[in-house]
């Protein structure tokens, strides 16, 4: 299956304008515009009713907009029906048929547009190869694994050959580890058809590990766009910041700027550094932000620029590494991630510790935003 015959060109760029969605008065979509570009992997991200759903559903036709366009391809889709879009849709419960066969789940679709049958027995073939599915093709969903109904969903959204891939949490039926080997076979099977897919998850890790860009979405609008490193290194906000991984935050008052760095005030009495500012202005009121990930632990000061005292009151072991909550002088409790490096735990509860990090790898937001997009 070789990039769709050349149906992938500049015909599979989708174009969301100004899309609103309503039930009920509920705003399920409120003035939404994307650009997803030709052969791209793209993740809508979002907490529950957060719309990234009502936008799939309105891509494939299921659903119309209250206002605005969406075009495929440049075609404006207003008033065309889901089976004419030439979209392929695989959902999170899969939607297998469970009393036909995993061939003739995948067979339907070419069935329903009455192609020959030659060529629907090829097609078919071709995409239980795709999906490394051969020797499976004659059991029923009830007969498979979830890994394995999940391949066969695949297999039928593409066998029509889209232009385009939707995709609702189709991972997030399966147990961890078979999630992400699912999200590796995935990502090279869209990389080696060229298609685009568009993928709707709550899972920030899966939208990292599979979007060459994220949209990030809260309350049916747009809060950020960008590639992934982009978005977690330099959210927009501070919602993007909690929900886009975990966040150290400090609030304060810009007490003093240089060149690249400004320094705030916590309201805790601290004097911290950080490297990126956001064009903020000297008094304002931030807040800086700090993943657990940069968080450094040493039992003895380290003379850094941004260091605070604490105490250990609760670690995680997770293997790789540990998670500990430090409580500061303040009062307040911080997350940092510390790689296990030994098989003894680095520090021990009770234990005091000065956490610090680099003003390189801290950012300052505007605490208006911290609600919200």
């Amino acid at each position: 299956m070789s990039k769709q015959e050349g149906s992938v060109e500049a015909m599979s760029r989708v174009e969301i304008l100004q899309v609103s969605k309503s039930y009920d008065r509920v705003q399920a979509v409120s003035q939404v515009s994307l650009q997803i570009e030709d052969g791209e992997f793209f993740a809508l991200l979002g907490p529950s009713g957060s719309g990234k759903t009502t936008i799939l559903r309105l891509i494939a036709g299921f659903i119309e907009p209250d206002q605005g366009k969406i075009l495929i391809g440049g075609q404006d889709m207003a008033g065309i029906p889901p089976e004419r879009r030439d979209i392929g849709v695989v959902f999170q419960n899969y939607a297998l048929f469970p009393h036909l066969t995993a061939w003739e789940n995948v067979a339907f679709g070419l069935e329903v547009r009455r192609l020959p049958k030659r060529e629907i027995a090829e097609r078919v073939r071709e995409a239980f190869a795709l999906v490394q599915l051969e020797g499976m093709e004659h059991r029923y969903p009830r007969q498979l694994s979830g890994g394995q109904q999940q391949r066969v969903a695949l297999a039928r959204a593409l066998v029509t050959h889209p232009r385009v891939l939707l995709l609702d949490e189709p991972l997030g039926a399966l147990d961890k580890k078979l999630r992400t080997q699912m999200q590796v076979e995935l990502r090279q099977l869209q990389q080696s058809l060229g298609i685009t897919a568009i993928f709707v998850t709550h899972d920030q890790e899966e939208a990292l590990t599979l979007a060459d860009r994220i949209a990030v979405m809260d309350r049916g609008r747009i809060c950020q766009v960008g590639e992934p490193a982009l978005v977690y290194e330099r959210p927009a906000n501070l919602f993007v910041s909690n929900f886009l991984g975990q966040s150290n935050v400090f609030r304060g008052i810009i007490s003093h700027i240089e060149a690249e760095f400004a320094r705030i005030q916590t309201e805790q009495g601290y004097q911290l550094v950080s490297a990126w500012r956001k064009n903020k202005r000297l008094g304002e009121a931030a807040v800086l932000v700090v993943r657990p990930e940069k968080v450094r632990l040493a039992t003895q000061p380290t003379g850094s620029a941004n260091e605070v005292r604490g105490k250990v009151i609760h670690r995680i072991y997770l293997g790789t590494n540990t998670t500990y909550l430090v409580e500061l002088e303040g009062g307040e409790v911080i997350t940092a991630f510390v790689q296990n490096r030994s098989p003894r735990a680095a520090f021990e509860l009770g234990e005091v510790v000065y956490a610090s990090w680099e003003a390189e790898n801290c950012f300052l937001l505007d605490e208006a935003l911290q609600d919200g997009c």
